[in-house]
């Protein structure tokens, strides 16, 4: 099984739950495949907004797929959310990106599930 059907797989089958990418690391972690790199994936408009970072290219590739699936939506989520599930990122968090954009990386929290669309066909 790749990385990419594992996560796919797995917010499938929680239609009402929001994956953190922390949470998404744990699922690859306890399944073998490599987690930790030095990618980050951010929004296509501003490379210094980023969604997460420290990722292994699998990691990455698994994620680009998703959201190039069209089956995935990514949410903003609080910080808060992060924490309790054991992982963040060291920047700063992203509150109102200025209209020429941040000139340092900031981070903006969103969380994974499966398009409200494809859950409903889907169950």
């Amino acid at each position: 099984m790749t990385l990419e059907k594992l996560f796919h797989d797995r917010i499938c089958s929680e239609p009402n739950h929001a994956f953190t990418f922390a949470e998404l690391y744990k699922i690859g972690e306890k399944e073998g495949f490599p987690m930790y790199g030095d990618l980050a994936i951010s929004l296509p408009n501003d490379l210094n907004l980023i969604l997460w970072a420290g990722m292994s290219e699998e990691f990455f590739e698994a994620v680009k797929a998703l959201f190039e699936s069209g089956q995935i939506e990514r949410e903003p989520t609080h910080v808060l959310t992060y924490l309790v599930d054991g992982r963040s990122l060291n920047l700063p968090v992203a509150k109102r990106p200025p209209k020429s954009g941040y000139k340092e990386p900031h981070w903006i929290p969103i969380v994974l599930r499966v398009k409200k669309q494809i859950s409903r066909t889907t169950t």
